[in-house]
């Protein structure tokens, strides 16, 4: 083992003790938002731990389901089965997951870098400021799997161990298949050497395609709620921000979750039929109100760059750091070959679907952990830039004249 990776280590360690802390920490002063575990995620894994079925992730009992991903309901399912403490179970394990995603950033520095510095200095402040502490504490969401599988498959794909990168992005699938955009363009960058990992993450998340198209009738990639998502975002009365289609709009009428009415229809049509009438819905809606449509489009770009996402010191903070985030990036393209797939994936080709669907804070957490590492990228390069053209100056002032 050499002198750096012995370094890396002790810094993981270091950045992993205190993002437990700091989680654990919020979870115990913090309160609670009430209903926090009463969403479709935690719904249809109850139902699993009782049936053994992913199923009924609505209010209303609509059978087999396919609305989440099956990675993160499975852990739900085991501990709501055996567990008579699930909270304290999820919050230690969430807890864990979260601050794992952190420490692995100096070994991704590492590999992108030459050096561990800028991900410790990324990997403590995300320490330090959880992006959403309800999921990276509390576990209300997958978005800390997510997020966390994503660094560990990025980090193996770079360096180059690709039958373990399969396997990694194959059970990332299972947690977040909205990364696909991101796996493909890594895959497209490694070219003919990833042939192996594609095939190994593909036949990984087969045999989940195959069980939703024996129980709903449809092989979907993971999930089938992209036409709902579509239709809740994209209609006469949509907002381009999911808060307020949530509470200012009746948008959300269309949602199994949230409608009574939309309930009932899964319960008569099926979940497949549901979520194709709404992809129709969705796209019919865009084709003929493509100024309307444009619009929300470009605010959505807005909310997911820059979330209207707790205080007003906050939110600048984040804008802040994203402006740094995507000079890092520009920076890394340039000068870090190994970093021009992950750069492209993760902060071009995987916010797409994002900027077509109403806007949500944590939309945006599976590559929070990359914007900070690109953010302090960016701040370094400023710096030496700044450094630069500071000695430049110095350089090129006149020399005093003397008194004769």
């Amino acid at each position: 083992m050499t002198a750096l990776q012995v370094k890396t280590r002790y810094v993981a360690a270091l950045i992993f003790v205190i993002a437990i802390l700091v989680r654990l920490g919020f979870a115990a002063i913090s309160p609670a938002p009430p209903n926090i575990y009463d969403n479709e995620m935690h719904r249809a894994a109850r139902s699993m731990a009782i049936s053994g079925v992913l199923s009924n992730p609505y209010y209303c009992q609509t059978g087999p389901t396919a609305h989440v991903a099956p990675g993160y309901a499975a852990i739900l399912a085991l501990i709501y089965r055996f567990s008579k403490s699930p909270q304290l179970w999820i919050i230690a394990i969430s807890t864990i997951i979260s601050s794992l995603t952190y420490a692995l950033l100096p070994w991704l520095s590492e590999l992108l870098y030459g050096n561990i510095v800028i991900g410790a200095i990324a990997g403590i402040f995300g320490a330090f400021m959880p992006w959403l502490p309800g999921m990276e504490a509390r576990g209300a969401w997958e978005v800390c799997w997510v997020a966390c599988f994503l660094i560990l498959a990025a980090c193996l794909t770079i360096r180059g161990s690709l039958m373990k990168a399969g396997f990694v992005w194959g059970i990332a699938f299972l947690f977040g298949p909205a990364l696909l955009p991101i796996f493909i363009v890594m895959a497209a960058f490694a070219r003919r050497k990833a042939a192996a990992m594609v095939i190994i993450a593909l036949a990984i998340v087969a045999p989940w395609i195959w069980r939703d198209y024996i129980q709903l009738g449809k092989p979907y990639w993971i999930r089938s709620n992209l036409g709902l998502e579509l239709h809740v975002s994209n209609n006469p009365n949509s907002a381009a921000n999911g808060y307020a289609n949530l509470w200012a709009t009746d948008s959300f009428d269309f949602h199994p979750a949230h409608g009574n009415v939309a309930c009932a229809e899964v319960q008569r049509v099926g979940e497949a039929a549901y979520m194709a009438t709404q992809m129709n819905a969705a796209v019919s809606w865009i084709r003929f109100n493509p100024a309307q449509f444009a619009r929300l489009t470009l605010l959505r770009i807005w909310y997911f760059w820059s979330p209207a996402y707790g205080s007003r010191l906050r939110q600048i903070a984040t804008f802040l750091t994203t402006l740094l985030a995507l000079a890092g990036g520009l920076w890394s393209l340039r000068s870090c070959p190994a970093s021009r797939g992950l750069v492209i994936g993760a902060f071009v080709a995987f916010p797409v679907t994002y900027y077509l669907i109403q806007a949500d804070a944590r939309y945006r957490a599976p590559i929070q952990p990359l914007l900070l590492l690109a953010a302090a990228y960016g701040a370094a390069e400023s710096f030496k830039l700044f450094k630069k053209n500071l000695g430049v100056k110095a350089s090129v002032q006149p020399a005093p004249l003397r008194n004769s």
